[in-house]
């Protein structure tokens, strides 16, 4: 994990930031997630 997150910090960070919204607004969260897959 530590090397992918090396690796990737955008993933990273983009990872952190859905973990808050998802305690913060799990809805929008979910159809953004839908969206990006």
């Amino acid at each position: 994990m530590t090397t992918r997150n090396r690796r990737d910090p955008v993933r990273w960070i983009l990872g952190n930031i859905a973990d808050y919204l998802v305690q913060r607004a799990p809805i929008p969260v979910l159809l953004v997630r839908h969206r990006a897959a």
